[in-house]
């Protein structure tokens, strides 16, 4: 989810969510299985002037970097992981 004090109409917000879903490929290899989720959700609640671009450049580093980080704190085992893959 991508939380915004921007002014974004529905259909910035819908962009937003696109561009924020670039750090899937970033940070998951393979990307696109069954597995990563693929679903970002965009809100805004503001009045402030930016620029989509910027906005939703720096919402994928922000995903990225909670991705990695969820990563690297995760406490389940590979073998615990693969049992549940098909």
């Amino acid at each position: 989810m991508v939380i915004s004090n921007a002014a974004l109409d529905r259909a910035q917000l819908g962009k937003l969510a696109e561009l924020t879903t670039h750090a899937y490929a970033r940070s998951i290899v393979p990307v696109g299985t069954l597995y990563d989720g693929d679903t970002v959700y965009a809100v805004s609640a503001g009045e402030l002037k930016v620029d989509l671009n910027v906005v939703g450049t720096l919402a994928a580093q922000a995903m990225s970097a909670a991705i990695r980080a969820a990563v690297q704190s995760s406490q389940l085992s590979d073998e615990e992981f693969l049992s549940h893959c098909p």
